[in-house]
């Protein structure tokens, strides 16, 4: 038995490349000059795929506008190191995230490997675009940043530096059929990650590509120094100079060899050369199934280590900076994301006088990695063992005992007779006693644990059998159904009754068997709502799970859109909710027979009155959300569909923003 790597890469990065005694006469004409495309559009399509042997999400724009740049179509492709597919995740922390249907201004970079696009300076690339109640017009948010979408943020993004780089505005390699379900990987699962091993007293080997010529001071005296900073903290974290080499690509050469590997000038080209905003990326490779719990926060293990500089920025100006730069990204490698504190070395920018580690950095590197307690004797045995399985997935749990040590870690052993490890013998680096372990091929298994902390390890606990398989396809979709609201189509079925579901094809076409219309994943809610221009469709679905996707929905479901038959009636329960400057707008849909496919949102200075701002939404969800400067606002919702408007409108509320 063996537990499907979880592979994730925690990269903290988007480092400024200029000091923040500097300031920009905009908050994104650091980025413009980064950036070879500049444009708004909306957030059509999001997925992942693998691609050169890393995972990468590709977000589909349709551009509304170009501001910098020439493209040729109005849709392009950006390409984001990151994702998740079914049985492998990569993690990139800081990056930029985009959700189907947000409108958005981007700053895109070329990457030099392959000439796709990406956001420059990661997710300080991308800003949300929402409606200004104030002005009517468009602001775009960052954070706590915002940007009037307007002729001043035109000029200046027009003035930035020019950059006669080739790109690719569709990357080849996408395939929409073959794209998978996709969802980002949540905060919890990509959390923090650490290298226990250093617990008990192993150094961290730190491989480094050859030293190029043309470094400020050098290179190796700076390398030397970076790692003489962090193991002179004063924790049990130790890091060796170990092997030089050939530069290779560290983000996509994964081997779990427990090593740190450093690269200088970015040998793989994941950073454009004209992004100023990053000069260096860090982190690693770990797998949540290893974890340990450090002053109350549950780390992941780090596997396999990386640092790599950029080709460009400050880190370049002088050997302080460039010993700076080097012990930043070797932070990361161990451990330590961006701090808040405008003295540190961690923080997210470089700081101009470049003076080595502060306060902040060695408290933080000593909240990860403290003395290690001895305790006062080896754990006894776990007292009781269970197990349960879903499709290939075993779950285990197990009784610690109540006397003895405190366990710090558990081994788990699984043969294919009783008392025998001879199929599976792996450490589970934490004191939570479950783990889950995923595609488990069909079989029966003995299972057993032991608990151990740094004084020993436990006999094992009682023996559990788990038996796995055989892994099936699930039945076929039944009682597919649907409703429509002028071209908004409502899809609804009935799950399998046999096999588990986790997802679903969905197949449309204009004749019964027939795909050409779409082709897309669904996740295993058995909903499925899009906009369709008039016609007649032909529906179908089947039912995924891990093992594999079972037999399609016969026959298929005729969906009919047909043109409007009249305006629908008025929404009603207007309310809102504030956060800061952000109003989130809610209200309950009117009812049959002509339902409206989408809304328009009026504002006004006093009663009655639409003077500041009147939107179309783009779709018919009861909830709007946008930007209001400090003021009073009157605030009303009309329905409309293609037919027109409802002859009244909503009840009329009173926003206030202070």
């Amino acid at each position: 038995m063996h537990s499907r790597l979880l592979l994730l890469l925690l990269i903290a990065a988007a480092i400024s490349a200029r000091p923040t005694a500097q300031a920009p006469s905009t908050p994104v004409s650091d980025l413009a000059d980064s950036s070879a495309v500049v444009a708004l559009g909306r957030v059509s399509s999001v997925a992942a795929q693998a691609d050169a042997g890393s995972i990468y999400t590709y977000v589909t724009l349709d551009v509304t506008e170009v501001l910098k740049g020439q493209l040729s179509e109005r849709r392009v492709m950006v390409k984001q190191l990151g994702g998740t597919l079914p049985d492998l995740g990569l993690y990139i922390s800081d990056q930029a995230t985009f959700t189907p249907g947000e409108e958005v201004l981007v700053f895109l970079a070329v990457r030099p490997r392959d000439g796709t696009l990406y956001t420059a300076g990661l997710s300080r690339g991308k800003w949300q675009v929402l409606p200004d109640m104030l002005t009517g017009g468009r602001t775009a948010v960052n954070g706590d940043q915002r940007v009037p979408i307007d002729d001043t943020l035109r000029a200046s993004v027009g003035a930035s530096r020019v950059h006669a780089v080739a790109f690719v505005a569709e990357p080849p390699e996408f395939d929409a059929l073959a794209a998978p379900s996709f969802t980002y990987i949540p905060a919890n699962e990509g959390g923090p990650a650490r290298w226990h091993e250093a617990d008990e007293g192993f150094h961290i080997p730190v491989d480094y590509q050859t030293i190029p010529g043309g470094l400020p001071g050098g290179g190796d005296p700076q390398l030397t120094a970076a790692l003489g900073a962090w193991n002179g903290v004063g924790t049990r974290l130790q890091l060796d100079r170990a092997q030089t080499g050939s530069p290779t690509c560290p983000a996509r050469t994964f081997t779990g060899n427990g090593r740190i590997a450093l690269y200088w000038n970015d040998p793989c080209g994941e950073i454009s050369d004209s992004d100023a905003t990053v000069f260096g990326v860090g982190g690693g490779f770990f797998t949540p199934g290893l974890q340990k719990t450090i002053n109350g926060v549950t780390f992941n293990a780090f596997i396999q280590g990386l640092a790599i500089l950029n080709n460009t920025g400050p880190q370049l100006g002088s050997a302080a900076c460039l010993q700076d730069a080097l012990t930043h990204v070797l932070g990361h490698a161990v451990g330590l994301g961006h701090s808040q504190d405008s003295g540190a070395l961690m923080r997210q920018t470089l700081r101009s006088d470049c003076t080595g580690l502060a306060a902040d950095d060695i408290n933080g590197l000593r909240s990860i990695y403290p003395p290690v307690a001895s305790g006062g004797s080896p754990p006894n045995p776990p007292t009781a063992l269970t197990g349960s399985v879903a499709l290939d997935t075993v779950s285990l749990s197990w009784t610690p005992a109540t006397t003895g040590g405190s366990a710090d870690s558990y081994v788990l052993e699984a043969g294919s007779s009783p008392g025998l490890a001879n199929i599976a013998t792996f450490v589970l680096n934490s004191p939570n006693p479950s783990t889950v372990v995923n595609a488990v091929p069909s079989g029966v298994y003995y299972a057993r644990v032991r608990a151990r902390n740094v004084l020993g390890t436990s006999g094992p606990s009682p023996e559990t059998v788990v038996t796995v398989g055989p892994c099936e396809a699930p039945g076929a979709p039944t009682s597919l159904a649907y409703t429509t609201a002028d071209n908004l189509v409502t899809i609804t079925w009935t799950p399998p009754a046999t096999g588990v579901t986790q997802g679903y094809w969905f197949y449309a076409g204009y004749a019964p068997g027939d795909s050409s219309a779409l082709v897309m994943p669904l996740g295993p809610t058995p909903v499925y709502q899009a906009e369709a221009p008039v016609g007649t469709y032909y529906v179908r679905l089947a039912a995924r799970n891990s093992c594999a996707v079972g037999p399609s929905s016969s026959p298929d479901l005729q969906v009919v859109v047909a043109p409007c038959t009249g305006v629908p009636a008025a929404p009603t329960g207007l309310g809102h909710t504030r956060t800061g400057n952000i109003v989130t707008l809610t209200w309950t849909a009117p009812s049959v027979p002509n339902l409206p496919s989408r809304y328009v949102i009026v504002v006004g200075s006093g009663p009655g009155l639409g003077n500041l701002l009147a939107v179309r939404t783009t779709g018919n969800a009861t909830s709007f959300q946008a930007t209001a400067p400090p003021g009073t606002y009157y605030v009303r919702v009309v329905s409309e569909n293609n037919c027109g408007q409802s002859a009244t409108a909503s009840n009329e509320i009173q926003v206030i923003v202070p």
